[in-house]
């Protein structure tokens, strides 16, 4: 590898087991990356460039397995110009911040730039806060928290009744950081989220606390809700199943269209679908499918299946086979969050009943997803 002498101005700030590093290339334009190492585990390795080689190689690989370019990879991997990042790690531990140059070819070409610094321990926080749960439907409702200080961090975490009864506000707050350390996120200022997939007829409890590597910094924040029983939508779901064309006539007017729409080879048919409700929503959820195991499923079972796994676009096109029977099924959601009764249909498309392949492209034009 071809080295290029670059320094790096690094400046750090410590706030109990989180350094904000800063970062400024002296007269360098290029590709760079900086990181924050434990000072134990560098030490062990048979130098500082060995040790940035390996590890950036690491990182690079599993940017280029989500990209689709080297460069593509290093323009999401790899800074340029002044940069500023910040490194939650244990609490009182030393850490090495290393920042060093990458060349256009992915590769480590610099004498990484160093500097140790020693995290501090946990404090606690005088941070208060305020939750809020609104629009809560059956299935789903809006969660707010709001800070008193915005620099302190906290995390939340909603979980059902059932699972914290009987706990003591310190239990509930351990079994958090227990059970749901996966999904704890440092929060910074305030936060909104929308709750999905809550059960109906269901006491729910949102926990917050303030958070700094995987310790409570604040007594715990709670807000409890209900929701409620489910009750069949007032929306009916239906979707067209009568527009098919075939695959070699559509490519007559559009030889791409194959790739485009990431096609397997082989298939004969294209289904264009549009999703029509009353009174109309926005939510919907549908699938299609040759799998005759859902002759077996009951409607709720459906239903369910739906919502995890099925499209929510107003319109859609699918690849299908000839004389190969179909099902249709779906529903959608009222304005009150309640799902509505079950549509299904089954379908056999056929090669007597294509339309003119002119219609498909009109179609493919007014959606930007490719084919199911």
């Amino acid at each position: 590898v071809e080295m290029t002498d670059v320094k790096f101005a690094i400046s750090t700030e410590v706030n109990g087991p989180d350094i904000r590093v800063e970062i400024t290339p002296d007269g360098y334009e290029g590709y760079y990356f900086f990181e924050a190492v434990e000072t134990a585990t560098l030490e062990q390795a048979a130098s500082a460039y060995e040790y940035a080689y390996d590890s950036f190689s690491a990182n690079l690989s599993y940017y280029l397995w989500m990209s689709d370019s080297l460069e593509e990879a290093l323009e999401s991997l790899c800074w340029k110009g002044s940069a500023s990042d910040t490194f939650t790690g244990d609490p009182e531990t030393s850490y090495t911040i290393m920042a060093y140059a990458v060349n256009d070819e992915g590769l480590v070409c610099s004498k990484p730039e160093v500097v140790e610094v020693t995290t501090e321990a946990v404090g606690m926080s005088g941070n208060e806060l305020t939750i809020s749960v609104t629009g809560i439907k059956s299935r789903s409702a809006l969660l707010s928290v709001t800070p008193s200080d915005n620099e302190d961090p906290y995390t939340c975490a909603v979980v059902t009744d059932e699972e914290i009864a009987g706990k003591s506000e310190e239990e509930i707050i351990r079994y958090i950081l227990d059970y749901y350390w996966y999904n704890l996120e440092q929060i910074y200022g305030p936060f909104s989220e929308d709750l999905t997939e809550l059960e109906p007829g269901t006491g729910y409890t949102v926990c917050a606390f303030g958070y700094q590597a995987n310790t409570a910094t604040t007594s715990l924040f709670s807000e409890k809700f209900t929701t409620p029983e489910a009750v069949e939508g007032k929306s009916t779901f239906e979707l067209s199943l009568d527009k098919y064309y075939d695959v070699g006539e559509v490519a007559e007017l559009d030889p791409d269209i194959i790739n485009e729409l990431n096609l397997a080879p082989d298939v004969e048919a294209l289904l264009t679908t549009e999703v029509t409700t009353v009174p109309e929503t926005d939510e919907f959820y549908y699938l299609i499918t040759g799998d005759s195991a859902i002759d077996t499923m009951s409607e709720d079972e459906l239903k369910e299946y739906c919502y995890n796994f099925g499209n929510t676009g107003s319109k859609a096109i699918f690849g299908h086979y000839y004389g190969v029977e179909q099902t249709a099924v779906g529903f959608a959601v009222d304005a009150d969050g309640n799902w509505g009764p079950l549509w299904k249909k089954t379908f056999t498309p056929t090669r007597d009943g294509v339309s003119d392949p002119s219609e498909f492209i009109a179609f493919k034009d007014s959606i930007s997803s490719g084919a199911q």
